[in-house]
């Protein structure tokens, strides 16, 4: 227990992504790693708010069912929204130039 009478838990955060871990790092956050290794193609949604808690929350809903223990677990996604689309993971040059 923290002298506040709080239990102090673990922190996992929900991403294989190297930015968000670097973010936590820089946040002074200390975390496990767990990728949720969910097919974020199958889960779609015109409005980009939406689809990105949708997938946020799939993330979430795949690491819960492995029964972690008790932490905190930090999930999210993101999307570019441009022109009225919705454009995720543009990682390729020609993607970019393409958009």
């Amino acid at each position: 227990f923290m002298k506040d009478n709080t239990y102090k838990r673990d922190v996992i955060l929900g991403s294989s992504s190297k930015w968000r871990q670097q973010l936590m790092k820089e946040m002074g956050i200390s975390c496990s790693i767990m990728a949720a290794d969910i097919d974020e193609k199958a889960i779609r949604h015109k409005d980009p708010a939406t689809l990105t808690l949708m997938i946020a929350r799939a993330k979430a809903d795949a690491l819960v069912s492995r029964n972690l223990p008790p932490a905190y677990l930090i999930t999210s996604d993101q999307v570019i929204f441009c022109n009225g689309q919705i454009r995720e993971n543009l990682k390729v040059k020609r993607k970019l130039e393409n958009f």
